[in-house]
């Protein structure tokens, strides 16, 4: 469905979950927007696809993939966002940017971002855990 709203391309645990936030969001902005849910079965048709803007990756979609072996999951969701035209933003739930696809995308003038930092408190504060732990025996 081609329309003046803004596609974003999410798994369908991310559209049950956070959809109705993500929607809100945009609408406060002033952005209309609608989810494109991740089908793994399948792509979406060329009209969907040219409506795609931003995509988010999320960690249900990766699974156990590796950087360069692709589960079928995150296979389908990759060869969609290949396959948007205009896509403009991919949101990835890591810190790493190593996976080629990133590269590739970026190259296509997509832009990308990370979570980079977003558990940064949580890591210093196990680090600190653990060094007690080990220092108390």
């Amino acid at each position: 469905m081609l329309t003046n709203s803004l596609g974003i391309f999410v798994s369908q645990e991310v559209a049950h979950r956070e959809g109705q936030a993500l929607l809100e969001v945009c609408a406060h902005a002033g952005v209309a927007a609608h989810l494109v849910i991740h089908d793994r079965l399948r792509r979406p048709d060329e009209e969907t696809l040219r409506d795609l803007r931003v995509a988010l990756l999320s960690v249900d979609v990766i699974g156990k993939s590796t950087k360069t072996v692709l589960e079928p999951e995150i296979q389908t969701f990759v060869e969609t966002l290949r396959a948007a035209p205009c896509l403009q933003w991919l949101q990835v739930p890591s810190a790493g940017m190593d996976r080629p696809f990133y590269a590739e995308l970026h190259a296509q003038g997509v832009r990308l971002t990370s979570s980079a930092g977003a558990n940064a408190k949580a890591v210093a504060q196990t680090a600190v855990a653990g060094l007690l732990a080990l220092s108390r025996r």
